[in-house]
């Protein structure tokens, strides 16, 4: 697999905060994306509801200044991980 750069600091900064933004002003009732990666597709979905059979407390958040987060390029530890 190649290896691809993780975002900088303040790239990751940058992203959540348009992410917010978007969510705040943009997103309706909700949103389904799909992208090519160089690991396969991605999928993107964004909803102002957790999917059915998630609790709320499963997502990370991002609200506040983000530093409870599993950094950006760390193997996360809410049972999802970034490929190797």
């Amino acid at each position: 697999m190649p290896k691809c750069p993780s975002l900088s600091d303040d790239e990751w900064t940058r992203f959540r905060s348009l992410l917010l933004r978007y969510c705040s002003w943009n997103l309706d009732q909700w949103d389904a994306w799909r992208t090519t990666t160089p690991f396969g597709p991605a999928y993107i979905t964004m909803s102002h509801y957790p999917e059915q059979s998630v609790t709320p407390e499963s997502y990370d958040s991002l609200d506040g200044d983000g530093s409870q987060l599993p950094h950006h390029d760390k193997v996360r530890t809410s049972g999802r991980s970034q490929p190797s």
